[in-house]
């Protein structure tokens, strides 16, 4: 028998700042070949004893037991096996072996009874002998078989699938209810006549006979199979007997004669997911098609609640309206984990990449989720660290390439409390996950190389892993395998696992002072309720305190965490080792070369008020804090923040991007003169309505671009860059009967939304200043627009006259329904205020001319308009806000005489016309 392996080169690099050492109840590896050794774990009703069972190369070591199998030619012997481990001592016990025996075992579970069922291949085409008087035989078969708890065969039963000696699992799912029910998923690689690959879903009873199945033909992707099935092969029905599966596919399926997705709208990613419920005659209960993806799809037996995996790309698929906006991905888009009832009902969410709340941050292809029944996960991954543990705030650190395993500990809530790490080896993976109250097992894979197999490759000469003090040596099976297998390449056979248990209480907790605040100095102990904090502390100001530690020496903490209502000034000499989760305010005086503080990640809802010397902002690690200038500040990195206050100082952004995700209008305020934003792209999220500035302008002078939106649909996000030099087309059009053959040359903007509006529209609002050619005539200027450097300019929307004063020139256009590139067109002439939406509110001026006094008569009643008089100069000489009525009076003895126009607007419409004072 020849057997295919796959290598699995788990190559993550994750930081973390956990101890490795400590905490682990006990741990044992099997010497194995290959890995994958551990298929299921399972702690009995009672948590006295671990069920486990697996497959093995060549040897495999047990405590007193030592399994072994013959040579194949070319290969080593083939072992599964079946046994128990007390979860007091870690000692196993061998209940149940064979040696190359031809048959796969895909998938093995267990019942309350402690009887072990298998399902996979047969791999051969010759009779196969299970013990107890029972063989199965046959071709292109998959067998399912019963095994009692000494091990003895009860059953076995072999269904026609079409398969022989496949390297693929044919039984990706298999579990049994409480009533001794067995359900299985099967696979059938081979297409039928309509080019459609078999999924059967059966159950059986409890002496294997066949109560009923269900077909699912797809051409794509396996029914009910996902990534870290060890885990959740047996995780997809609850103790009633339903049967929840999610099924992925980017062409659509057949289950049960009935086609899914069930949708007549194209999906926006190459993925649907189906989740069906069936009850426990095999009846759908209820059937729902997404355009998104699910993985780690599980089943609570208890609550009969599901908890999965959900990546989407877009706001439209989600069934769930609780999911919370991530500063992360496309608009709308969401990863990360989800619980819903039975009925898929959304009961809560963990993301992944969120900035208000502590996520997950890890890896959902590598890392193990299990879903408890007392409502927490607990989630096995793998993570590089080797250095002291210093907890970060909720999550895990980078540090180094040495590999570890971890578990994390959520609370109900699915907010990370705890984790513990251990297995200190290169390449660790997880396989299997199991869970008693607060007690976990874990089989971790590692590889353990044999250092005279792998001369001058570092990388690969840990022989060893530990969990607590326990050290592990792995590689047992054989120390050469040219001489015992006559096999040169050896690889990726040179993989061990290690069974490992935990407990919740076992955890490593960091130590932790809080700041008192009798004085300033940092150092004084009498300012904090533990001790001056170390560099494997937290130092957490949970309250407003009469004092801050503004005086130091060399002060340092693992991680520092800063609580709501908190006005904390920190010395800029700090050192983290960890994380930083603030949600006060910080104040950083004269922060100068600003790399966070050391500070691995830098999160919270809080604010950072930079005050003092200029500040350079060199930090690259995640930074999700509001900011307060009072100084300048130069960014060398993209930064992405709730909101920026603008109260003294300029922001550079050195060609970067800085992403506003606060959707207010209020998000970005303080502009001013000299307080504005230069060199880069400045992104804003917007609503459907709202006024939203955007100052980007140049290093010695404000530049802006200005958008009102109305009801503007589809758009989620804008980003505005200012360019200096005027490249690309010029104008050469002719607007109202006046020709536009040129545009201000103190620059232009280029405005790009996330994604084109479906419905509604917007004003744009152009300010430039330092133009070299302006026109004498504020009537004269208009904004135009072209799709790209390389299109032709024209005017969309609403023409508004423009205004000049102290050398900027104010254009707006109303109405305008698509974005692009703007600038600001000089006419050879006035242009005329023609077009309809001036026409809308026309007023008559009386008397015209007038020395003292003017009425605007409207054909009716107007709320909450605008008045501005406007010289011929463009500059403003009268404004009145929020006026009301069919008729308005207004004093004008003050004016100079000469010609004026008067602007009225409602917010929506402008109305222009001209009145002569004398």
């Amino acid at each position: 028998m020849k057997k295919t392996i796959t290598l699995i080169l788990l190559l993550f690099i994750m930081n973390s700042n956990a101890q490795i050492g400590g905490g682990w109840d006990w741990a044992f590896n099997t010497g194995s070949l290959g890995g994958e050794a551990i298929k299921h774990l399972k702690y009995t009703s009672d948590g006295s004893e671990i069920l486990f069972g697996g497959t093995a190369l060549a040897a495999a070591y047990f405590s007193s037991t030592t399994l072994t199998a013959p040579a194949q030619p070319n290969y080593p012997g083939d072992i599964k096996y079946f046994g128990k481990i007390n979860s007091a001592t870690g000692v196993p016990t061998i209940i149940k072996s064979f040696s190359n025996l031809f048959i796969n075992f895909d998938c093995i579970t267990t019942d309350d009874a402690g009887n072990f069922y298998i399902g996979g291949g047969l791999s051969g085409i010759n009779p196969v002998d299970l013990g107890n008087g029972i063989s199965v035989s046959g071709q292109n078969k998959v067998v399912i078989a019963k095994f009692d708890a000494s091990g003895n065969t009860v059953w076995a039963k072999t269904f026609d699938l079409g398969v022989v000696g496949t390297y693929q699992k044919t039984i990706p799912r298999l579990a049994v209810s409480n009533s001794g029910n067995v359900f299985f998923v099967g696979y059938n690689p081979n297409l039928d006549a309509n080019g459609k690959v078999n999924y059967p879903l059966y159950k059986l009873d409890s002496n294997g006979e066949t109560l009923w199945y269900k077909d699912a033909l797809n051409p794509h992707g396996i029914v009910g199979v996902f990534t870290n099935e060890n885990s959740l092969s047996d995780k997809f029905i609850d103790n009633n007997e339903n049967v929840h599966l999610s099924v992925g596919s980017t062409a659509g399926f057949t289950f049960d004669g009935i086609n899914y997705p069930n949708t007549t709208t194209s999906p926006s990613t190459t993925i649907y997911t189906t989740i069906l419920s069936l009850n426990s005659s095999g009846n759908i209960l209820k059937a729902q098609t997404f355009d998104a993806e699910v993985k780690s799809f599980q089943v609570n037996r208890i609550t009969g609640n599901l908890a999965f995996f959900w990546s989407q790309d877009n706001p439209n698929p989600s069934p769930f309206d609780k999911l919370p906006a991530q500063n992360y991905g496309p608009t709308g888009s969401f990863i990360g984990m989800i619980e819903t009832d039975a009925n898929f009902n959304f009961i809560r969410c963990k993301d992944f990449f969120t900035t208000y709340d502590n996520p997950f941050n890890i890896d959902n292809d590598k890392d193990i989720f299990l879903s408890l029944p007392n409502g927490k996960l607990v989630i096995a991954k793998q993570f590089s660290k080797n250095k002291l543990y210093a907890a970060g705030v909720d999550y895990i650190h980078p540090s180094d390439p040495n590999n570890a395993s971890v578990i994390i500990e959520t609370d109900a809530n699915w907010n990370i409390t705890k984790f513990i790490s251990g297995g200190k080896a290169p390449l660790t993976d997880q396989n299997v996950l199991a869970a008693y109250n607060d007690t976990y097992a874990m089989a971790a894979g590692f590889f353990s190389q044999d250092l005279a197999q792998t001369p001058g490759n570092p990388n690969n000469l840990v022989p060893t892993t530990s969990y607590g003090t326990v050290n592990l040596t792995g590689f047992n099976a054989a120390s050469d395998f040219n001489t015992a297998y006559g096999i040169h390449s050896t690889f990726y056979l040179r993989k061990d696992v290690a069974i490992v248990q935990t407990k919740s209480a076992n955890f490593p907790t960091i130590a932790s002072t809080t700041w008192l605040g009798n004085s300033t100095n940092w150092n004084d102990a009498s300012n904090w309720s533990n001790g001056v904090p170390t560099n494997v502390m937290k130092a957490l100001f949970n309250q407003p305190t009469s004092n801050y530690p503004i005086v130091s020496s060399s002060p340092k903490a693992a991680s520092l965490e800063v609580k709501t209502g908190v006005n904390l000034t920190l010395p800029s000499t700090l050192v983290l080792t960890s994380g930083l989760k603030n949600d006060g305010t910080i104040t950083i005086k004269d922060g100068g070369f600003f790399q966070g503080l050391g500070a691995k990640e830098w999160r919270g809802s809080g604010t950072v008020n930079f005050t003092g010397t200029a500040v350079s902002f060199f930090y690259s690690g995640f930074f999700s804090n509001s900011l307060v200038l009072n100084t300048d500040l130069g960014t060398y990195f993209d930064l992405k923040v709730p909101t920026v206050t603008l109260n003294t100082g300029k922001i550079s952004l050195n060609g970067k991007t800085l992403s506003i995700i606060d959707s207010s209008p209020t998000a970005l305020s303080g502009v001013s003169a000299t307080n504005y934003i230069y060199g880069g792209t400045l992104e804003r999220k917007i609503n459907t309505t709202g006024i939203y500035e955007f100052p980007v302008g140049e290093s010695a002078r404000l530049q802006s671009a200005t958008i009102n939106a109305n009801n503007l649909v589809g758009v989620d996000k804008i980003a505005v860059k200012f360019t200096k030099a005027f490249t690309g087309t010029t104008p050469n059009i002719s607007y109202n009967g006046v020709a536009i053959t040129k545009a201000l040359n103190g620059g232009w903007f280029t405005i790009s939304p996330d994604k084109q509006p479906t419905s509604g529209n917007y004003d744009a609002i152009l300010n430039i200043q330092n133009s070299t050619n302006t026109s004498a005539s504020a009537g004269s200027y208009v904004v135009i627009k072209r799709d790209n450097s390389t299109s032709a300019w024209n005017v969309s929307g609403n023409y508004t006259l423009a205004t000049v004063n102290n050398g900027m020139v104010t254009a707006r256009n109303n109405g305008l329904t698509s974005f692009s590139d703007f600038a600001i067109g000089i006419g050879n002439a006035n242009i005329t205020l023609s077009n309809s939406e001036f026409q809308k509110q026309q007023h008559t001026i009386f008397p015209n001319p007038a020395s003292e006094q003017i009425n605007l008569s409207f054909p009716s009643i107007l709320n909450n308009v605008n008045v501005k008089i406007i010289a011929v100069t463009g500059q403003t000489v009268y404004q009145k806000s929020n006026l009301s009525g069919d008729n308005l009076s207004l004093n004008v003895s003050n004016l100079a005489n000469g010609i004026y126009i008067i602007q009225v607007s409602d917010g929506i419409s402008v109305s222009s016309s001209k009145f002569i004072k004398q």
